[in-house]
Order: C-alpha cells, then sequence, then structure tokens
C-alpha cells in the first residue's frame, strides 16, 4: 500500500494539501484541499472495483487553477457548492448522493469521441438521485439545453433527460458515435476503469435535424441507452410534410437504420419539389409509402440503402417533369395500349392517377411497375430485369 501525505505553498499561488492512498486495485485522496484568496475546496475522492466516491465542498476558479500549472488549461470555468455521491457498482440500489453543486465551463469525458462541454449547470442531489436542475452544454457542433435526474437502479445508473438543440446534421452524431466502441476500449486499457452502466432514455427536439441534402422539420426524437446499444428513435417528424418515423441503432460493430415514410392525400407539386429540390410543375394530390433499411459502417449506409416504395397520384396535369418524360421516352410501342405520347411541351399532360412501385437495392431504385392513366392515353410497364428503370438515390 502506498500512502502520501504533504502540503506545498507554489509561488504566487494556493496552498496545497494532500492526503493520497493507492494499492492495486483502489486508490484514495482521503483529502485534497486547494485554497488561496480567491478560492477554498476541499475534495475527497476514492475508487476501489466497486465503489466510487467523491465530495467536494467550497469554491474553485480558474485563476487558483491556472496559477497550480504552467499552462492555461482552465479558461473560464469555476465550480461551488457541497455536494457528495456514492456509487455502489455492485448494489447500484444502495448508492446516495446528496447537496448541490454549481458550475460554469467545465468538461464531462465520455467514451466518445467528443466530450460534454457544460457552459453553466446546476445539479441537485437527493438519496439515489441527482436532479438536474439546468444545464447549458455543447457536444460537437451542437449546442444543447437540459433538465432531468440520473437515478441508481439495480442494472446501473438511469438517465431520465429531456434536451433541446440547435439543428442537428445527422452525419456528425453517426461520427461521434461510430467512435463510441473504439474509444470505450481505448480508454478502458489507459485506465483500467470499468464504466458504470447507462441506461435510460434523452429525449431531444430540435428545429432541424438534416442528412445530406435532405432535412426534417421540426424533429423530436429519443435516445435510448441499452446494454449493447444506442437507439435514435425518430417520432413526430416531417421531412417534406411526409411523416417519416423511424430509427437508427449504434451498436459496437455496426450502424444500422430503418425508416418508414407515410404521405396520405398530399398536395404533389409542393413535396416533389421540397424532396428532389427541383422546380417541377406538376399537379395532383398523392399517397406515398416505402421501407427503408441499411446496415454496416458510416461510410457504407447509403451504399447499402435497400427497400421498396409504393406511389399513387390522381387527377393531375404534369407539365414538366424530366424524370417521367424520360420514362415515356424508352417505352416501346407494343407497350403503348391506347392513344399517343404526351407532349410535355405544349399545354401539358392531364391525367386520371398514376401508380408506381419499385425496389431499392444499394442505393438504386428500380422501378418494377408503372401505370400512367392519363385523359388521352394509358401507360404501362413492367420491364424485364436488365431494362428496369434506375435512379440513384
Amino acid at each position: 500500500v502506498y500512502k502520501r501525505q504533504g502540503s506545498a505553498v507554489i509561488n504566487d499561488g494556493p496552498k496545497i494539501i494532500i492526503d493520497l492512498e493507492k494499492d492495486n486495485n483502489a486508490i484514495a485522496f482521503n483529502n485534497l484541499m486547494i485554497k488561496d484568496n480567491d478560492s477554498n475546496a476541499n475534495m475527497t475522492f476514492k475508487y476501489t472495483p466497486n465503489l466510487i466516491e467523491l465530495s467536494f465542498k467550497g469554491s474553485l476558479i480558474e485563476e487558483t487553477l491556472n496559477r497550480i500549472f504552467e499552462q492555461s488549461l482552465f479558461p473560464r470555468g469555476w465550480v461551488k457548492g457541497d455536494f457528495s455521491a456514492s456509487l455502489r457498482r455492485d448494489r447500484y440500489q444502495q448508492s446516495e448522493v446528496r447537496g448541490q453543486l454549481e458550475g460554469r465551463d467545465f468538461i464531462l469525458p465520455l467514451p466518445l469521441r467528443e466530450p460534454l462541454k457544460f457552459k453553466h449547470a446546476v445539479i441537485t442531489g437527493r438519496n439515489r438521485a441527482i436532479n438536474i436542475e439546468s444545464a447549458k452544454l455543447t457536444w460537437g457542433e451542437n449546442n444543447l439545453e437540459g433538465k432531468g435526474s440520473l437515478g441508481a437502479a439495480p442494472d446501473g445508473i438511469r438517465l431520465d433527460i429531456n434536451l433541446k438543440s440547435d439543428d442537428i446534421k445527422v452525419e456528425n452524431i453517426i461520427k461521434l458515435f461510430s467512435s463510441r466502441e473504439e474509444s470505450f476500449q481505448n480508454n478502458k486499457k489507459e485506465s483500467g476503469l470499468k464504466k458504470p452502466a447507462l441506461r435510460g432514455i434523452i429525449r431531444i427536439s430540435a428545429p432541424k435535424v438534416s442528412w445530406g441534402r435532405y432535412s426534417v422539420a421540426p424533429a423530436n426524437a429519443n435516445i435510448i441507452l441499452a446494454s449493447h446499444s444506442v437507439y435514435l428513435v425518430f417520432k413526430d417528424t416531417y421531412l417534406c410534410d411526409i411523416a417519416i418515423p423511424g430509427r437508427i441503432v449504434f451498436s459496437q460493430d455496426s450502424i444500422k437504420f430503418k425508416f418508414r415514410p407515410d404521405a396520405r392525400d398530399k398536395q404533389l407539386g409542393s413535396n416533389l419539389n421540397c424532396l428532389l429540390e427541383k422546380n417541377l410543375r406538376i399537379t395532383g394530390k398523392f399517397d406515398f409509402n416505402a421501407n427503408l433499411n441499411s446496415q454496416g459502417n458510416a461510410d457504407a449506409l447509403r451504399r447499402e440503402l435497400k427497400g421498396n416504395v409504393q406511389f399513387q397520384s390522381k387527377e393531375g396535369v404534369i407539365q414538366r417533369a424530366p424524370v417521367l418524360a424520360k420514362i415515356f421516352a424508352v417505352l416501346n410501342v407494343t407497350e403503348l395500349l391506347r392513344g399517343k405520347l404526351p407532349d410535355f411541351t405544349t399545354e401539358g399532360f392531364k391525367y386520371n392517377s398514376i401508380n408506381i412501385k419499385g425496389d431499392i437495392d444499394k442505393g438504386v431504385l428500380l422501378i418494377q411497375e408503372a401505370v400512367v392513366d392519363g385523359t388521352t392515353c394509358l401507360l404501362y410497364t413492367s420491364p424485364s430485369p436488365r431494362d428496369r428503370t434506375r435512379s440513384r438515390m
């Protein structure tokens, strides 16, 4: 067992008193006091394989810490309060928390590529739960505001947190979570510490979530922390007025997602222009549903996209629609059942209904069947496999 007690006074800096004890399985700061004209803080910390204890009493500000370290590692932070916590990892339900702590500009390391950076936070503890009264923080490129609780349960630490975020880019979230297991393993090897088990739910709302050229607004999602995976579940979320319920699952060895877009009795022109970001001139009401799924690492998700789509539209006019014009152009004469092909350059093509079915394989849309019932002609195509109309997603 290694023990060390002592004190020191740094030139133009604070007085430090330390009482340290360490062996192969445990480390304990029985007392760590830092005191000068600006700060007066007493701290304790103890770690064993089944127990983590810590306490803080007093106040500690950045000027004091910067007098200790040669480099300015703490540019703006401070913390104050009277707080203690005891986490029993062999019997989580026997953990205890008490007191209050307030801080500004401090960092909470996570087993992810980016830590949580707190601008300001107030927490209180009672019995087996920590209540987050208020928190303003950043994670990666996002600014967040949160409230909620962390409580000890038989299987670990249970989270129940509500978060508000600014605009979210899914690519950035995928990058953050894709390094989760790698970071966890690296930290585990470096520190030898076993991370506490985190479970629970984080409800997040944002004015917009974007992925590539597509965006949904507003966006509401639940982040569910499970034993071996993290689930990002979207609800009440719309892309171009089309509901897109679904989920993204981050596991130890891959990422997978599944979405089921669905629309009923929507206006065709405005929705298509939003989805395709093109100036199409087409009217009518439509129904649309699809199953979209993919699995792999972050770079392979779009490439491995699979699924199927169904589209029905009725009672409209096509005045400008390059994709449909290309479909009509490749139809054989034998596929023309009645009338003549439409001319998009004149008054447009009036139709009674349009029905399209297709499959998605490796990010490519394969149109399996297309039926256009026009006021002057009926067009039907069900191409052979080698002639199927293809469109890269």
